[in-house]
């Protein structure tokens, strides 16, 4: 609706009171990176792929985290989540995870 402080008070209660789902804090991580705080946003970020969020593809696509992944600090994070995920992709391959979804290889 606009309304900037009212979006940063709401977040700030959600994130700073400890919410620990770190899909959650990725929703208030491109809210922050949107209205352009930055440092704020790439602290957050960190919390996000520490807690276990890493979807990489989302990160590197998301029109909101533009201006993010210009700052300085972002590569040394999304360079943890590149590791994360490519650990979890090949667990994934290893125990059958294809298969179970029925994509067959060619």
């Amino acid at each position: 609706e606009g309304d900037r402080d009212a979006l940063l008070e709401a977040m700030s209660g959600l994130v700073i009171a400890g919410m620990r789902d770190p899909e959650g804090v990725y929703v208030c991580v491109r809210s922050l990176a949107h209205l352009g705080l930055h440092d704020e946003a790439l602290r957050h970020f960190e919390r996000v792929v520490d807690g276990g969020y890493f979807c990489v593809p989302n990160f590197l696509q998301d029109p909101w985290l533009a201006g993010l992944r210009e700052h300085r600090g972002f590569a040394a994070v999304i360079g943890r989540a590149e590791c994360l995920y490519d650990e979890a992709r090949r667990a994934f391959e290893s125990a059958s995870g294809p298969a179970l979804l029925g994509v067959t290889t060619g």
